[in-house]
């Protein structure tokens, strides 16, 4: 469906505001990000074909992310084109993937942000979150 604005203007303001202590190290937290994603999701190991690939997916995500909470949150056609774009060259990823990364990277930066975790930022997060989860299928069921 079509992307709704539904972060309020202070929680738009948090999450610009918390992603900016994210960036500095952006790299180094989509290293850290991934290492725990694929500890727990091992099987997901055997979409890239090397490490290489793994890496630069890894940055591309919070990349991504990045771009969506600078230009994204206050420009809603920005949101809607980058991420129609990008679960189209996802087309074999559904939502539980990426709700399952989501929630890696929730831990994590609610984690790092320990000590500027209010609850504005908690809900901005789950909405931004599940705004991009939004944009992938439901895993569909074949049977004949």
């Amino acid at each position: 469906g079509f992307y709704e604005d539904n972060l309020t203007s202070a929680q738009k303001v948090g999450l610009q505001t918390a992603w900016m202590l994210i960036k500095p190290e952006l790299q180094n937290h989509a290293l850290d990000i991934f290492s725990k994603f694929y500890e727990k999701h091992r099987n997901y190991l055997g979409f890239f074909q090397d490490h290489q690939k793994l890496h630069e997916h890894t940055d591309k995500v919070l990349e991504i992310y990045t771009n969506l909470i600078d230009d994204g949150l206050h420009d809603l056609e920005h949101f809607q084109y980058t991420m129609s774009k990008v679960s189209k060259q996802h087309d074999t990823i559904n939502r539980s993937d990426i709700i399952k990364l989501n929630e890696i990277i929730k831990e994590y930066i609610f984690k790092f942000l320990e000590q500027h975790m209010t609850k504005t930022l908690r809900e901005a997060f789950n909405i931004f979150l599940s705004n991009i989860e939004s944009f992938f299928e439901e895993q569909t069921v074949e049977d004949e």
